[in-house]
């Protein structure tokens, strides 16, 4: 074929992710180069290297394992040459992987790994950590050439003569610059909003696609932005967990506790009876989770106890669609520290499996349980629940290392030690139990917490809590000028005795009016509606598909038009109901909304009720007429204290 190859060896080595157009890679090489040298994938080069009396004439390798082993070759200065195989970033976030369903293969941060026991976990190197390790290889400028996924798809032949050239002959053509973004926009829904989170919570991916040659042109990306409101979501959801009163627990709720105190994040925590022991109370979880997640509305994390966060986890989490998420060992098990539990009814599915499996098993922790039935979800066709997989940093045991570094999200602190050590003074070392205690004490300086510090852990129904605790909750509250999401994510705190008013309201609202109902929680004023009348839900959590969700303390509204706006409950919780109503006004013709004066409320504390305004009848419509209202007519309420206001705006049209 008249081709010379260099009379020394031939050592090269492809680096990169293990992108879907490997193989043909691979093969064009084989194309390009003679028999009588091996293109091997299976075997990094450095490994063929130690066999280099195997291959007088060298090798070339197209293992993933390239991307961790090239660096010493080059370092002991071995000649090698090196392709780079890369793809822009917003295609790889689109690439689900071969052989697990509907699953996305990378991310910023990692990559799916499928073990040989069937075990997948979020934790092979990801986009930004591969990116690091190949431009420290080719940052030592050996022979390099650059194939990029979109050319070997589209244009082999041409791939296949600058193999030649780089391969054959020794020549490397000149590394393309400024190449167009690939086209993304044929990308689903789904893949769209991917694409948008994970460069929102990885913008360093935009500098990675420049190194890799592609336009910095980011016009794309505001195109996408603009399309996916789904990418732009990072409300919280519900944290939830629960310890066990009367033990060393007690403390650890309290570490979570000030950890997410300081981050303003919603919690759900539940103080349940020692149930007898360690496995006991771990093997009430599924059940535990079961009855919350029939209780609580929107997405929940449930989190060990003895875990503390370091920062929000909802901006990454919203970018699960699944049923759930886990997380799991490397290539053994999966783990229930940190489990994310959608409002799916395929969540629902997978929970009722998990305490039949658990209830079936009276020796295996809860771990164990959730461990066989998410294996044996995958290998059901079609499957009940679809599980994703979490990360790392949102399950991190705080001694665990891993192949790169990981920046804990949640950590988690592994108070089983105690106890196993309380029960076998052989189970645990004392070096893991040192370990412990001191990563604690720094934790806790870090919190500001004493160590005899031990304040109240918040229940979950709001009634349950002592009136200091609620008192004192609401003051916390007011000083941040946030609103109770956690209060209202339960449903357990959605009186029944509210459905008194609901009546009365809807009888002031005739067909065809379109009612707004701001603060909807249980939808009561829904029931009693008269035919013809079109009902709106809106809430600051979810409470079915049609609610829009929003916080009116953060200023939000909705976007809809309505002919009535009602509020059943709501002012009382509004930190500054002058600018509420001042910004409903120009909104919306007229507003229905029960509030307790100040006047007609006796003495009871206010705080108590978590309510943060204290108007009298007179300073309500007060601030009403101020804010553009006219007062039509005040109802009495199902309760004597309470009153119901008509206002119509002079500032909005009807």
């Amino acid at each position: 074929m008249g081709m010379q190859v260099v009379t020394s060896p031939l050592w090269a080595a492809v680096v990169g992710l293990p992108y879907e157009g490997i193989s043909l890679l691979t093969q064009l090489i084989r194309d390009v180069l003679p028999v009588d040298i091996p293109v091997v994938s299976e075997t990094s080069l450095r490994d063929l290297q130690k066999q280099s009396s195997s291959f007088p004439l060298g090798a070339v390798s197209t293992s993933v394992a390239n991307l961790f082993s090239v660096g010493k070759l080059i370092d002991a200065g071995e000649k090698i040459r090196i392709i780079a195989f890369v793809d822009h970033p917003g295609r790889l976030l689109t690439v689900r992987h071969p052989d697990i369903s509907g699953q996305y293969r990378y991310s910023f941060d990692h990559c799916l790994h499928l073990a040989e026991n069937g075990v997948a976990t979020l934790s092979d190197p990801g986009i930004l950590y591969a990116a690091k390790l190949m431009r420290s290889v080719l940052g030592r400028h050996p022979p390099t050439l650059t194939v990029r996924y979109e050319d070997l798809n589209q244009h082999p032949e041409k791939v296949a003569e600058s193999l030649r050239a780089f391969l054959v002959e020794g020549r490397a053509s000149d590394d393309e610059r400024n190449i167009p973004v690939p086209a993304l926009f044929d990308a689903t829904t789904e893949d769209v909003a991917r694409i948008v989170r994970q460069f929102r919570l990885a913008p360093e991916l935009f500098d990675v696609a420049k190194r890799w040659g592609y336009s910095d042109d980011r016009s794309w990306f505001k195109t996408m932005s603009a399309s996916s409101s789904a990418a732009s979501e990072d409300r919280p959801g519900t944290i939830v967990a629960y310890y066990t009163q009367g033990t060393r627990y007690e403390r650890e709720a309290h570490r979570m506790m000030a950890s997410l105190s300081r981050l303003g994040l919603p919690i759900a925590l539940s103080a349940v009876d020692d149930a007898g022991g360690w496995l006991a109370n771990v093997r009430r979880k599924p059940h535990f989770l079961k009855e919350r997640r029939n209780q609580l509305v929107g997405p929940l994390l449930y989190v060990d106890v003895d875990a503390v966060v370091h920062s929000d986890p909802w901006p990454y989490l919203h970018g699960y669609t699944g049923d759930i998420a886990v997380a799991g060992h490397h290539g053994k098990n999966y783990i229930s520290g940190t489990i994310l539990i959608n409002d799916t009814e395929g969540a629902r599915a997978f929970l009722e499996e998990w305490c039949s499996d658990q209830s079936s098993k009276p020796e295996a922790w809860d771990q164990h349980s959730l461990h066989d039935v998410v294996i044996a979800n995958s290998m059901r066709s079609p499957q009940a629940f679809r599980v994703e997989h979490l990360p790392p940093a949102m399950c991190m045991v705080f001694d665990r290392r891993f192949s790169q570094p990981v920046t804990p999200v949640i950590e988690h602190l592994q108070a089983s030690r105690e106890e196993k050590k309380a029960v076998d003074n052989e189970g645990v070392s004392a070096l893991l139990l040192d370990k412990r205690h001191a990563r604690l004490s720094e934790l806790e300086a870090e919190l500001g917490l004493s160590k005899n510090s031990n304040t109240p852990v918040l229940q979950s129904a709001y009634r349950d809590l002592k009136v200091d605790d609620r008192i004192s909750r609401t003051a916390k509250l007011s000083v941040q000028h946030e609103s109770d999401i956690a209060r209202w994510a339960d449903k357990v705190n959605l009186l029944s005795q509210w459905s008194g008013r609901a009546e009365i309201v809807a009888s002031l609202i005739d067909a065809p009016d379109v009612v707004l109902d701001l603060g909807c929680g249980g939808m009561d004023l829904e029931r009693h509606l008269k035919p013809g009348v079109t009902y709106q839900p809106s809430d600051i959590v979810s409470r079915d598909a049609r609610t829009i969700v929003c916080d009116l303390n953060k200023g939000e509204l909705p976007d809809i038009k309505a002919s009535v706006v009602s509020m059943l409950g709501v002012l009382e919780y509004i930190h500054d109901p002058k600018l509420l109503l001042d910004r409903l006004a120009v909104k919306w013709p007229r507003l229905l909304v029960t509030y307790y004066p100040t006047d007609f409320d006796g003495k009871r504390d206010r705080s108590a009720h978590g309510w943060f305004s204290a108007l009298s009848s007179a300073g309500l419509v007060s601030i009403a007429v101020s804010a553009g209202y006219d007062l039509k007519s005040i109802v009495p309420s199902s309760d004597s204290r309470e009153r119901i206001y008509l206002f119509q705006s002079n500032r909005c049209p009807s």
